[in-house]
């Protein structure tokens, strides 16, 4: 499969990569995609977990779930990084990406507080919602924000990325597992409490590991080292990650039971994210460079990986916004056992092919198509 095509590098940038090379992320832009649908879900789903007895079989399901889908924006910057990361561009052609995600970041916030405001009722505020949009921002477009930041730094990370051996990047996951996963558990649970000064905050942030470790896995470490058999060992260490995790969380929930009714900390959904991210992304592409896939299905996984930054954009307004859809999502997740415990999936599904099919449409419309 010697084809050349225009795909999403994350959610928000384009360019022209081999087929045979990046399938992978056009599949993990898609699983990705799903897990932030999930995310948004609230008491629906992600959020179900609080409402759970504490230490039931529903509470650890409703906790591995939310778990697992946590490593859905981690995946997008992962991809970002070993797209962007490795390319020789100048400063102005760095920074003209930040005009189409700020126009995007000004037209969806506006809509968005917009429909809010006539859903309740209320009168629409331009100025108002202006100044907002400086301090804050609407729920989900959060992101948005987060990936103009990545891109301001793109100048930087670039020369910081060049002098990057195998080694180095091995040494810098487990710098991020110690302070992303390890310090976080030991910071609560640890009696004595552990000086804050220790701590390497600029080492965690989303923009700035993740963009790395991308790069680092498609750049920098050798594919073979991502073998079957490494797999394997990091699939299992994953699930152990996973089961302190959901541990951590319930101890937690039970030292705090009389301040957090109702609530959950995610520190514990995500403690393990770094782990996750790495397996999931290496896996697929170990998949995916190992397996046969059709034409048909190639231009299917193409066309539906171009759609993601659209569906990032318009599944609020699918999940949560419009009566009639959410009557049926509601009678869903209300309908018996698997209602209650994966009807949500079913309704995060439904909602991804809706703003994907919305999504299909806008991108073959003039003018409109810019935005998505």
């Amino acid at each position: 499969m010697n084809i050349v095509k225009k795909g999403l590098l994350s959610m928000g940038e384009k360019t022209e990569v081999k087929q045979n090379h990046y399938l992978h992320m056009d599949v993990l832009r898609i699983i990705a995609c799903l897990m932030v649908v999930f995310n948004h879900t609230n008491e629906r789903g992600f959020m179900r977990l609080a409402s759970d007895e504490l230490g039931s079989a529903s509470f650890f399901l409703d906790t591995f779930m939310s778990t697992v889908c946590k490593v859905g924006v981690p995946l997008f910057f992962m991809m970002s990084g070993a797209l962007l990361l490795g390319r020789e561009e100048s400063l102005k052609k760095t920074f003209s990406r930040i005009i189409r995600i700020l126009v995007d970041l000004i037209v969806f916030s506006l809509l968005y507080f917009w429909i809010d405001t006539k859903l309740v009722g209320q009168e629409f505020s331009l100025s108002s919602t202006l100044k907002m949009m400086l301090s804050s921002n609407y729920w989900h477009l959060w992101y948005l924000y987060a990936y103009i930041v990545f891109v301001i730094s793109l100048p930087v990370l670039r020369k910081l990325v060049k002098g990057l051996d195998e080694s180095g990047a091995k040494y810098l996951f487990v710098l991020a597992f110690v302070y992303m996963a390890v310090y976080p558990i030991l910071k609560v649970f640890l009696s004595v409490g552990i000086n804050s000064d220790l701590v390497l905050e600029w080492l965690t942030q989303d923009v700035f590991i993740y963009p790395i470790l991308g790069y680092a896995i498609e750049k920098v470490i050798s594919k073979d080292y991502f073998d079957k058999a490494r797999l394997i060992k990091l699939w299992i260490a994953n699930i152990v990650c996973f089961a302190i995790g959901m541990v951590c969380e319930y101890f937690f929930l039970i030292k705090t039971a009389d301040d957090t009714s109702g609530y959950f900390d995610e520190r514990f959904l995500i403690v393990f994210c770094v782990l996750n991210a790495v397996v999931l992304y290496t896996t697929v592409r170990y998949i995916m460079d190992h397996i046969s896939v059709g034409e048909t299905a190639v231009k299917v996984l193409t066309e539906i990986g171009k759609d993601t930054f659209g569906i990032y954009l318009l599944h609020i307004w699918y999940l949560w916004k419009i009566p009639a859809i959410f009557a049926v999502w509601t009678k869903i997740e209300h309908t018996g056992v698997f209602g209650y415990h994966f009807g949500i999936l079913v309704s995060c599904v439904g909602t991804f092919i809706l703003a994907g099919i919305t999504t299909g449409v806008f991108r073959r419309i003039p003018v409109i198509k810019k935005l998505f």
